[in-house]
């Protein structure tokens, strides 16, 4: 759905933020 979506899309979002 629209939410799951934008869930993913967040946590993605933060995921590439953090330095690896």
């Amino acid at each position: 759905g629209v939410r799951a979506g934008l869930k993913a899309a967040a946590i993605a979002s933060v995921a590439s933020a953090i330095p690896t």
